[in-house]
């Protein structure tokens, strides 16, 4: 046995981690009648974790946890099987933690009653909960983020997390946040040591400004603030390509912003005409590439809203370097890459984000 044990994660939590190296815990490497034994003593510090009634330790337990030191907080991304949980008087006095958890549901479904109250945590609701109050609560199999707050760190949201502990937080702003932590989890494990702390900086700013904003704080998260709709914008241009209502004008209705906003969200990236041109041409890229679909080229164009040949030509040739007729003679798609994976800063990766 080494000499240095794994710290548990009520260690990692609740002593602020000072390695800021990602740290990774799974079931898969182990018998399936351990697996859900070791995922009960990992968690036993912090909550009481227990199969739910019809299920034996026997049958094996998947569970994987991936912990990002964020300075002062943590960011853990799980996926685990059915399973109930309490916070109980005991494991709070034993994990001895003063923290809020916001957890954002990706996967799944979850039921925690704290008191006589009731919270359903669906999937894309972000919802928050102290650490100092017992609850308990099952859940399906589920896909889930978690990031735990200390309390000294948000003392000007204490009153606000206290209120809307247990409770869904789904307004513009929150779901906002809910994207862009979405948006960081992917973008964690590449991250360098002082890319990391800025991270952590980003959410902190974040975290603050969505649940409770004032014009200063707005302003000082306006480029994280317009990073994230700019995401939200491109998803939303992306699954809307074959529309033909799909415009400018369009997209402020959807989101509620202001044509001067949204000229500006995208002013660096050529404008959202621009970016509405990119994702119907990606799309007819991958359609023509498609060896199961060998429609005349001019049917493509139509469906991804070009109404003229010539101008789909062209618009193809100026973005990808070749004819759309040559993109059907690729034996696969040879769509560019549009995610940046090698940035080389953490202001880089800001910009590469959902690219």
């Amino acid at each position: 046995m080494s000499d240095h044990a794994t710290p548990s994660l009520s260690d990692r939590v609740g002593s602020r981690l000072k390695n800021s190296a990602a740290l990774r815990f799974s079931t898969g490497g182990l018998q399936s009648d351990q697996q859900f034994a070791v995922w009960r003593d990992e968690m036993n510090s912090l909550i009481e974790v227990s199969l739910p009634d019809g299920v034996r330790p026997g049958d094996g337990y998947r569970a994987e946890m991936n912990l990002f030191n964020l300075g002062n907080m943590v960011l853990s991304s799980e996926k685990f099987d059915a399973m109930d949980y309490e916070l109980s008087t005991a494991a709070m006095r034993r994990g001895n933690v003063d923290h809020w958890v916001l957890s954002l549901n990706k996967c799944g479904f979850a039921k925690t009653r704290v008191d006589d109250f009731v919270s359903n945590n669906v999937p894309g609701r972000l919802t928050s909960r102290a650490l100092t109050r017992p609850f308990k609560g099952s859940a399906s199999a589920v896909e889930m983020m978690f990031v735990y707050l200390p309390r000294d760190l948000f003392p000007e949201l204490a009153a606000t997390l206290d209120a809307l502990s247990s409770s869904p937080i789904d307004d513009g702003l929150s779901r906002l946040l809910a994207d862009f932590l979405l948006l960081m989890e992917k973008r964690l494990p590449d991250l360098s040591d002082e890319e990391m702390a800025a991270a952590g900086a980003a959410v902190q700013m974040m975290i603050s400004t969505c649940l409770a904003p004032t014009k200063d704080k707005l302003f000082s998260a306006r480029e994280c603030l317009e990073l994230t709709m700019r995401q939200r914008i491109r998803s939303y241009v992306r699954h809307s390509v074959r529309s033909s209502r799909l415009s400018p004008t369009d997209i402020c209705r959807e989101f509620r912003i202001s044509r001067s906003q949204l000229y500006r969200i995208f002013d660096g990236d050529g404008g959202v005409a621009q970016e509405i041109r990119h994702q119907r041409l990606m799309a007819a890229h991958s359609t023509l590439s498609n060896v199961n679909d060998r429609r005349p080229v001019y049917d493509v164009a139509q469906e991804f809203g070009f109404t003229s040949g010539d101008e789909f030509g062209r618009s193809f040739r100026k973005e990808f370097g070749y004819s759309p007729t040559e993109a059907r003679s690729f034996s696969g798609p040879r769509t560019p890459c549009c995610i940046q994976t090698g940035a080389n800063s953490f202001g880089d990766w800001m910009q590469s984000l959902g690219r």
